[in-house]
C-alpha cells in the first residue's frame, strides 16, 4: 500500500517537472540598445502605464451589472419559491403527523432553517460584493 503511494507521488513529481520544463515560457531580460534590444526610458514607461490605466477606466460595467442583477433576481425568486414550498410542506406534515413523525419533521426543520440561512446569506453576500464592486 505504501509502495503504491510512493510510486504515485514520484509519478506526479516527474509529471510536474516535465510540464514545467517543456512549457513555452517567454523569458524577459532587461537589455539596452547596445545589445540589440529596444531602449525605453522611465518617461515612456510611465506614459504607457497611464495609457493602460486609461483603457481600464473607459470600460463600462453596465452590461455586467445588468446581467448580474438579472441572474440575482431570478435565482433569488427561485430560492424563495423553493424555500416557501418546502416550508409549507414541512408545516403541513408536522401538523398532520403522529408524535414519532413530528420528531423526524423537527429534524428536517433544523436542516431547512440552516439551508435557508445559507441560501439567503449567500444572496446577501453576492449583492454586497456587487454593490461594493460597483462603487469602486
Amino acid at each position: 500500500m505504501k509502495n503504491i503511494r510512493v510510486k504515485r507521488i514520484f509519478l506526479i513529481v516527474i509529471l510536474v517537472i516535465f510540464t514545467i520544463l517543456f512549457m513555452n515560457i517567454p523569458f524577459v531580460s532587461a537589455s539596452g540598445s547596445e545589445e540589440g534590444g529596444s531602449s525605453i526610458n522611465i518617461d515612456d514607461a510611465m506614459q504607457k502605464a497611464d495609457d493602460f490605466v486609461g483603457l481600464g477606466s473607459s470600460f463600462q460595467l453596465s452590461g455586467v451589472k445588468n446581467a448580474s442583477d438579472a441572474i440575482y433576481s431570478i435565482l433569488l425568486a427561485i430560492g424563495g419559491v423553493v424555500a416557501l414550498c418546502v416550508g409549507v410542506f414541512l408545516g403541513v406534515k408536522f401538523m398532520t403527523s403522529t408524535v414519532d413523525e413530528k420528531a423526524k419533521v423537527k429534524e428536517s426543520l433544523i436542516v431547512y432553517i440552516i439551508g435557508c440561512i445559507v441560501i439567503f446569506g449567500a444572496f446577501g453576500i453576492w449583492k454586497l460584493v456587487i454593490d461594493m464592486g460597483n462603487s469602486l
